[in-house]
Protein backbone atom coordinates (compact mmCIF):
# COMPACT_ATOMS: atom_id res chain seq x y z
CA UNK A 1 0.00 0.00 0.00
CA UNK A 2 1.04 3.63 -0.32
CA UNK A 3 1.22 3.99 3.48
CA UNK A 4 3.76 1.16 3.62
CA UNK A 5 5.75 2.79 0.85
CA UNK A 6 5.84 6.09 2.74
CA UNK A 7 6.84 4.37 6.02
CA UNK A 8 9.67 2.55 4.25
CA UNK A 9 10.88 5.79 2.63
CA UNK A 10 10.86 7.57 5.99
CA UNK A 11 12.77 4.72 7.65
CA UNK A 12 15.36 4.79 4.84
CA UNK A 13 15.77 8.55 5.18
CA UNK A 14 16.10 8.41 8.97
CA UNK A 15 18.64 5.63 8.66
CA UNK A 16 20.86 7.78 6.45
CA UNK A 17 20.89 10.82 8.74
CA UNK A 18 24.18 11.77 10.30
CA UNK A 19 24.40 12.16 14.07
CA UNK A 20 25.68 15.58 15.04
CA UNK A 21 27.12 16.51 18.39
CA UNK A 22 27.69 20.07 19.51
CA UNK A 23 30.63 21.13 21.65
CA UNK A 24 29.97 23.31 24.66
CA UNK A 25 32.68 25.98 24.45
CA UNK A 26 32.92 29.53 25.75
CA UNK A 27 33.08 32.47 23.35
CA UNK A 28 36.84 32.97 23.71
CA UNK A 29 37.50 29.36 22.75
CA UNK A 30 35.02 29.65 19.87
CA UNK A 31 36.86 32.74 18.62
CA UNK A 32 40.19 30.89 18.56
CA UNK A 33 38.65 27.85 16.91
CA UNK A 34 36.95 29.93 14.21
CA UNK A 35 40.06 32.01 13.50
CA UNK A 36 42.15 28.82 13.25
CA UNK A 37 39.57 27.29 10.92
CA UNK A 38 39.63 30.36 8.65
CA UNK A 39 43.44 30.31 8.49
CA UNK A 40 43.41 26.64 7.50
CA UNK A 41 40.51 27.08 5.04
CA UNK A 42 41.16 30.29 3.09
CA UNK A 43 38.39 31.69 0.97
CA UNK A 44 34.74 32.32 1.70
CA UNK A 45 33.03 30.22 4.37
CA UNK A 46 29.47 30.30 5.60
CA UNK A 47 29.05 30.48 9.38
CA UNK A 48 26.92 27.34 9.19
CA UNK A 49 29.77 25.48 7.43
CA UNK A 50 32.17 26.58 10.16
CA UNK A 51 29.75 25.48 12.88
CA UNK A 52 29.30 22.07 11.26
CA UNK A 53 33.02 21.55 10.70
CA UNK A 54 33.93 22.51 14.27
CA UNK A 55 30.93 20.99 16.00
CA UNK A 56 29.89 24.35 17.41
CA UNK A 57 26.41 25.57 18.24
CA UNK A 58 25.02 27.72 15.39
CA UNK A 59 24.07 30.55 17.74
CA UNK A 60 27.55 30.70 19.26
CA UNK A 61 29.14 30.55 15.82
CA UNK A 62 27.00 33.32 14.31
CA UNK A 63 27.53 35.54 17.38
CA UNK A 64 31.28 34.94 17.32
CA UNK A 65 31.62 35.53 13.56
CA UNK A 66 29.65 38.78 13.91
CA UNK A 67 31.97 39.90 16.74
CA UNK A 68 35.06 39.04 14.69
CA UNK A 69 33.66 41.02 11.75
CA UNK A 70 32.91 44.05 13.95
CA UNK A 71 36.44 43.95 15.38
CA UNK A 72 37.95 43.65 11.88
CA UNK A 73 39.60 40.34 12.73
CA UNK A 74 37.87 38.66 9.76
CA UNK A 75 36.57 40.11 6.53
CA UNK A 76 33.20 39.61 4.91
CA UNK A 77 33.42 37.80 1.57
CA UNK A 78 32.55 39.84 -1.48
CA UNK A 79 29.38 38.74 -3.24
Amino acid sequence: SSADLVREAVRDKLGSLEVVSVRDVDLRRAERMIEDYLVKHPGPSFASEIADALGLDYGVTFKTVHKLLEEGRVKKAKA
